[in-house]
């Protein structure tokens, strides 16, 4: 990446809390993983689907073997290193998958876990999302909405309930977590591309009111993992082993990109509400 082009994107994410490259996975990676994941999101309990309405499903990647060279893609792993973040370490993520025509949209909210520590007001960023939406995105099927600066700054929207709370999760179109804000920017995308955020950034997405089912794969990463205090990497670096179903090959390949912390300081404990010192 040109220099010129990293320090704008860099200044982009910090400041505004989300960037967006274009053309970084192949798609024939990208297809062979929609048709995994929505096979997947579609076979899940019908119980689950309405429980999971507004978020779309969410499946974990852990388990998934197919998308470790998603996940350690090498110029997703570039790109960060252009960013100025040249070691970072994935920690989870969730196949996010919405049917056509009938999906609602997602709440505003905002994912920091950590805001009792003085580090989540700051500009440096603790956990970022690597979004790869597996088909092209706009308003009209589902696609990224952000309040960009909502992750250094307080928003209206952050009097709303925190996610995963009932109420939110069971809101319906009339409730201020589902409407459009005027603050919003709208973040349409090519299959393929990839978006960088910050966890704290306020998000949201479009009802998916297409006849195609609208899958994203959100991976999470600490870009500065061997920075943080080790009470942030005690969260973030828990034990994992090798699924028992996977390849000594594919475990080999992603076991060094994990956060990984044997030591013995206590979890911070999570917060997902910022408190007054969010200016």
């Amino acid at each position: 990446m040109q220099p010129e082009r990293a320090h704008r994107l860099r200044h982009q994410l910090i400041h505004d809390g989300y960037c967006h490259i274009p053309s970084v996975a192949p798609r024939v990676l990208i297809d062979g993983i929609r048709e995994i994941s929505d096979a997947l999101a579609e076979n899940l309990p019908e119980e689950e689907k309405w429980r999971r309405r507004l978020q779309g499903s969410l499946i974990e990647v852990g388990q998934i073997e197919e998308l470790v060279p998603l996940i350690i893609l090498p110029a997703a792993i570039g790109v960060l290193a252009d960013l100025g973040f040249p070691k970072p370490k994935f920690f989870s993520g969730y196949i996010i998958s919405k049917p056509p025509d009938v999906a609602p949209a997602l709440f505003w909210h905002q994912d920091g876990i950590t805001w009792g520590e003085q580090i989540s007001y700051t500009e440096i960023p603790t956990q970022f999302f690597l979004m790869y939406y597996l088909i092209d995105t706009n308003p009209q099927n589902g696609c990224l909405r952000v309040i960009p600066g909502s992750h250094l700054h307080r928003h209206r929207l952050h009097g709303l309930p925190p996610a995963h709370t009932d109420e939110i999760q069971e809101a319906d179109e009339t409730h201020p977590a589902l409407r459009p804000d005027p603050d919003e920017s709208n973040v349409a995308v090519k299959a393929g591309d990839l978006i960088i955020g910050d966890a704290r950034i306020l998000h949201s997405a479009h009802p998916n009111h297409s006849d195609q089912r609208r899958t994203v794969i959100t991976l999470w990463f600490c870009p500065t993992y061997d920075e943080l205090p080790e009470s942030l990497q005690a969260i973030y670096g828990r034990k994992r082993e090798k699924p028992d179903i996977w390849s000594d090959a594919s475990w080999n390949q992603l076991k060094p990109l994990l956060a990984a912390y044997d030591g013995v300081a206590q979890p911070a404990a999570s917060n997902r509400i910022p408190d007054e010192r969010m200016a």
